[in-house]
């Protein structure tokens, strides 16, 4: 009888697990022509409150606001370099030798998005679906969670995780994670919703199908374990419901990212302008 210990060692000795082919060849996609309708004039009225908020600040704190927003260079590159190193010490680095299939992906989009490198890539270990790029001083980094990942491998389209990709390099491409942006955007929810839209479009865009796109959405709405059982009619009519309720669109304005049926739905109607 074969003991616990021996079956590990047979495990590893056999190497681990292959991702399904997640690497979508294509064309360059100029992620600038994708961006959301709206965007550009919303990012122009938003810069209003920032700025007389900015000024606030300064004038009730009698200058200590400005000397903290000189300084704050200095702070922020310290802080980044901890949390840097946090994520390194913290997650699995995303590499050639390390998840090669998910790495392609990553490197093949944004070569195709014209970045100049591809970002670090890691995988962390959290019990949220989620994924994210983050800007830390110059360096940007994609965070994908581990239920996230395993929600789209067990979807009908495994890329779908193709598409969470394509979405989280559109950010890193449109600059939608620098510093002034981001500032930007917490005098403008509607700025940030605006943001997802566009990213959406440049993942589609990279990825070629629409099926892809809906399944990544469905990983997050419904999770790895239900989303088998989810019939995706009746979804889809929920989301027309959703579009139609003008209730979800007041309730949506206090959000920093869309309705997730919102965006299900644009993926069904592209046309339709965002809220």
């Amino acid at each position: 009888m074969t003991s616990i210990a021996e079956s590990a060692q047979a495990a590893i000795a056999k190497g681990p697990r292959r991702l399904p082919v997640l690497l979508v060849e294509g064309a360059p996609v100029q992620a600038r022509a994708l961006v959301e309708p709206g965007s550009g004039s919303t990012f122009v009225i938003a810069l209003f409150p920032a700025a007389v908020f900015a000024f606030g600040m300064c004038v009730v704190t009698y200058g200590i606001a400005l000397v903290a927003f000189v300084l704050s260079p200095l702070f922020l590159w310290y802080q980044n370099r901890k949390a840097l190193a946090l994520i390194r010490g913290s997650c699995v680095r995303i590499a050639e030798d390390q998840l090669p299939e998910l790495h392609a992906c990553v490197a093949s989009f944004a070569d195709r998005l014209g970045l100049r490198e591809a970002p670090e890539a890691y995988l962390v270990e959290t019990n949220t679906i989620n994924a994210a790029a983050i800007k830390y001083g110059g360096r940007q980094v994609l965070i994908f969670t581990d239920d996230l990942v395993d929600a789209c491998l067990r979807s009908a389209n495994p890329r779908a995780l193709s598409f969470v990709v394509g979405h989280e390099l559109a950010h890193v491409a449109l600059g939608h994670n620098g510093l002034f942006r981001s500032f930007i955007k917490r005098a403008s929810k509607k700025l940030s919703r605006l943001d997802e839209y566009s990213a959406d479009r440049v993942a589609l865009a990279l990825v070629g199908d629409r099926n892809a796109g809906m399944n990544g959405l469905l990983a997050m709405i419904a999770g790895p374990q239900m989303m088998p059982y989810i019939d995706i009619p009746a979804l889809e009519r929920q989301c027309e419901h959703v579009v139609a309720d003008g209730y979800a669109t007041k309730a949506e304005k206090l959000l920093t990212h869309p309705l997730l049926l919102r965006r299900m739905h644009r993926m069904l109607c592209p046309s339709q302008r965002a809220t």
